[in-house]
């Protein structure tokens, strides 16, 4: 880790809540994940095949 980001988990007093503050951190609380798979689902569906685009053209958008 940098240390400025080091700094920041280091004055946990365990490690367990080192963790937790971590995961926090870079993966974002439950909710986060859950809309940002929901935003990911809902853009694979809309995802289609535009009028006279190739599947090349199409498969590079993917």
């Amino acid at each position: 880790l940098i240390v400025i980001k080091y700094n920041k988990f280091y004055n946990y007093p365990t490690t367990k809540e080192m963790w937790e503050a971590m995961k926090v951190a870079y993966e974002g609380t439950e909710d986060v994940r859950f809309k940002r798979a929901t935003t990911l689902q809902r853009s694979y569906e809309l995802f289609s095949m535009k009028k006279n685009e190739t599947i090349d053209e199409m498969f590079e958008r993917f």
